[in-house]
């Protein structure tokens, strides 16, 4: 029984991060990516009090994904920082912000 109660709230916000994903990539391949963001950014207002870094993570490095797509260079950025910030060995982070910076450069050459 402590090991349910120890697991539950984590396992319950974890579970609510991977619905708030699902819903926004689904909007993601019906070729809405403006809805996949504004379903991402709900999903960080909403789950915003959670104690789950990993969580978290995905949820903003998610964030920075759709941003990205959409040119929203800024608002990608800030996000996979802050998916660095919370989980500072997730290479997808710095992954997605090497590609941020080297698509926005792009525009300079």
């Amino acid at each position: 029984m402590a090991v349910q109660e120890f697991l539950n709230e984590p396992l319950g916000l974890r579970a609510r991060v991977i619905f708030w994903i699902t819903v926004a990539l689904i909007f993601d391949v019906t070729d809405q990516q403006g809805r996949a963001l504004q379903t991402l950014q709900e999903a960080e207002r909403t789950l915003a009090a959670g104690e789950d870094d990993d969580g978290q993570a995905l949820l903003h490095y998610f964030i920075g994904r759709e941003a990205f797509w959409l040119r929203e260079y800024d608002v990608a950025i800030a996000a996979l920082e802050e998916a660095k910030k919370l989980k500072p060995n997730y290479a997808n982070a710095y992954i997605g912000l090497g590609v941020v910076h080297y698509d926005r450069a792009q525009l300079f050459y």
